[in-house]
């Protein structure tokens, strides 16, 4: 899965930056919150916590912009069920969930400074369990987001966003709730975990 993502980004990036007519970095930081969601016999809750990321933006025209999105979130998990082990029940740990994502938005240009735009993502998630009851995964995700760009120049500005962002699993999956070595309670949602936040970044902008 990690793989077939890695190709899939190249290929974009490669394939975009030829056609773009300019190209937008953009670190950013913010804050996703907190979501829980019902497993077979229980649910699992994870906690909000710090978003930080890029965006790598090619803008084809003033109307649409394809995009490359990383973006780590960092939160604590719990769960519990009545299908797992007494002793692996309440298990607990920090659960950073890491999207690598391909999408594209719609711009509507305000004014020469301001652009409101809205998109879509689509790629994959990869779950990172470190000293953690919970295991690592990776799956594909979604994503949704909409906000604003503000340019102080033509070559610096800054983006701020309100972000949706999702897993997608098959019925049943064992995906980040299977306790390391044994005990597993599969989802009841094909989309089990909704990661919605703000984040604000720094725009620098090549024309090419």
């Amino acid at each position: 899965m990690r793989k077939f993502l890695s190709i899939t980004c190249l290929m974009m990036i490669i394939g975009l930056s030829s056609n773009a007519q300019g190209v937008e970095i953009t670190p950013f930081a913010g804050y996703a919150f907190g979501d829980k969601f019902p497993i077979q016999g229980g649910e699992v809750k994870i906690t909000g916590g710090a978003n930080y990321g890029g965006k790598l933006a090619f803008t084809a025209n003033e109307h649409i912009a394809l995009e490359l999105t990383y973006s780590r979130i960092y939160g604590d998990g719990s769960a519990h069920s009545v299908y797992l082990p007494e002793e692996k029940n309440n298990m607990s740990g920090p659960v950073n969930t890491n999207y690598f994502l391909v999408g594209a938005s719609r711009l509507f240009p305000v004014s020469d400074e301001t652009v409101i735009f809205a998109g879509l993502d689509l790629g994959g998630v990869f779950l990172l369990a470190p000293n953690s009851d919970f295991k690592s995964s990776t799956t594909f995700a979604a994503g949704v987001n909409a906000g604003v760009k503000y340019f102080f120049n033509e070559h610096l500005g800054i983006r701020g966003q309100a972000t949706l962002l999702f897993p997608v699993t098959s019925m049943g999956s064992s995906y980040w709730w299977d306790p390391v070595n044994s005990g597993t309670s599969g989802t009841t949602s094909n989309v089990p975990l909704l990661q919605f936040g703000f984040t604000a970044g720094l725009i620098y902008k090549l024309f090419l």
